[in-house]
């Protein structure tokens, strides 16, 4: 039953971001380039009412996100938040009153049919959702890389490779936040509200959020939402999903050759169907391909 229900709160909150996606890719585009990566950016954003609106949608998306951890492992959730990108596209298309083209169709089914092998053939489970300290060492390296990544961003690259640097930042810094979050979940869970605030995830999990949020809106804003959306959406579940099995100790029944080679299968196969399906969201942007998409 947990696994079910952290299922549709998984799939909740993959609509909640696909309407975020949708509202407020109209207004981040707007902004000053010279705001990249400042905190005026959001303040700006903040005082727009539709953005507001789609901030509104994100932050359900968020908490329904974090149920979906209080019953179920990362490696459960992280494929099906995925799917928040297919439902980008729908809601897309039903604005425009557009059908989608056959090859989004086939990506989708790509990114469902993986999604589905995955969990069936997988069954992801296990893990503890809290570990020493010294156990997010290599997690430490990966946010000191987006910190370079976000500086060679900021001062040499322009462009594409700008906004394929923030979004590549920002799913990294995306797919720590998942894992944060299921361990601040479970602390409140088993200790209550207030022992959380003695605990350095609580703190590290608003550093991921805001940087997060910034440095999304900051990827977008860079002019080409092709290019930033692929790096995005596939690094956000790979990271979240190495979490998962290097760092909590979850793990996949796969105790035949022949579930590994399945379970290869699913994943090629939602990779494949998530960077085809990023690459037609960003195809069906503005005419200067400049909007944006918030996590929270």
């Amino acid at each position: 039953m947990h696994q079910e229900l952290a299922i549709l709160l998984a799939l909740t909150a993959a609509f909640l971001f696909a309407v975020s996606n949708v509202v407020e890719q109209r207004v981040a585009a707007q902004a000053p380039m010279e705001e990249s990566l400042r905190p005026r950016l959001l303040v700006r954003l903040f005082r727009h009412p539709a953005w507001q609106g789609g901030f509104v949608a994100d932050v359900g998306g968020y908490g329904a996100q974090a149920a979906a951890l209080a019953f179920g492992a990362l490696l459960l959730v992280a494929p099906l938040i995925a799917c928040g990108l297919l439902f980008s596209l729908l809601l897309e298309a039903r604005l425009a009153r557009t059908r989608l083209p056959t090859a989004d169709l086939v990506a989708a089914a790509l990114l469902c049919g993986g999604v589905g092998l995955f969990l069936g053939i997988g069954d992801p489970s296990g893990g503890r959702a809290v570990v020493a300290a010294t156990r997010w060492a290599p997690v430490a390296i990966v946010g000191a890389a987006i910190i370079g990544l976000c500086a060679v961003g900021r001062r040499r690259a322009r462009g594409p490779a700008r906004a394929m640097l923030f979004g590549l930042a920002a799913g990294l810094t995306f797919g720590i936040n998942s894992a944060v979050t299921k361990t601040v979940v479970h602390v409140i869970a088993d200790d209550g509200v207030l022992h959380v605030f003695t605990r350095w995830e609580l703190y590290a999990l608003a550093v991921l959020s805001l940087g997060g949020l910034l440095i999304v809106q900051s990827a977008f804003q860079a002019g080409s939402l092709k290019s930033a959306l692929p790096a995005l959406e596939v690094s956000e579940p790979v990271v979240a999903t190495i979490i998962g099995a290097a760092i909590l100790d979850e793990h996949l029944h796969a105790d035949t050759l022949v579930d590994r080679v399945l379970i290869a299968v699913s994943i090629t196969a939602m990779l494949y169907g998530t960077l085809a399906l990023a690459r037609s969201e960003g195809e069906r942007g503005q005419p200067a391909d400049r909007v944006g998409v918030a996590h929270v």
